[in-house]
C-alpha cells in the first residue's frame, strides 16, 4: 500500500497518490478508530476531505511525525 512512495509528488511514476484512512493506520501501526479517535481530538496528521472520504498527503504526515518527534531520549 504505502511503501515505496516516493519523495515528491511528481516522482518517475508519475504523480503519488493520496493517503486512504487505512493506509495512513498501518503507515503509523495504530487502528483505523484511534486515527478517527485522534480526529475527534483534533490531533494526528491533517488531512483532506474530499467529498465524504479522507485523505492524506504522505509529506504532511511526515510533517507531523517530524513535529512530534521525542528527542528526550538523546
Amino acid at each position: 500500500m504505502v511503501q515505496g512512495q516516493g519523495a515528491s509528488w511528481n516522482g518517475a511514476d508519475g504523480p503519488r497518490r493520496l493517503w486512504k484512512i487505512d493506509d495512513l493506520a498501518e503507515y503509523l501501526g495504530v487502528s483505523v478508530d484511534t486515527i478517527y479517535k485522534w480526529r475527534t481530538n483534533r490531533y494526528g496528521p491533517k488531512a483532506a476531505r474530499i467529498g465524504k472520504h479522507l485523505r492524506w498527503r504522505p509529506e504532511d504526515v511526515e510533517a507531523w511525525l517530524d513535529e512530534h518527534r521525542d528527542d528526550s531520549d538523546q
